[in-house]
């Protein structure tokens, strides 16, 4: 499995959602955060471990983030876990 491609897809994915969101809306700032916590781990290797970790660090911003942004947070941790095949 290529993580590498996964993960650049889903970073993308998430960079086009933050792109068409309304301006200086909610959605714009949690699809922000989502592509920062992508980003920041792009030095961790294999990329498998990466993929990990972005799914913790999703699973933290989820935890405190406020209500109305958890369920595009909890959109972002399913779509890694899935296309990434990583175990809960």
């Amino acid at each position: 499995m290529d993580y590498e491609k996964i993960l650049q897809e889903l970073r993308q994915q998430y960079a086009d959602l933050e792109q068409r969101a309304e301006e200086g809306s909610k959605e714009q700032s949690t699809y922000h955060r989502i592509v920062q916590l992508i980003d920041q781990s792009s030095l961790i290797k294999p990329p498998l471990q990466r993929a990990f970790i972005i799914r913790i660090s999703l699973t933290t911003f989820a935890d405190a983030t406020s209500p109305e942004a958890r369920p595009l947070v909890n959109e972002a941790i399913s779509a890694i876990t899935e296309k990434a095949r990583l175990s809960p």
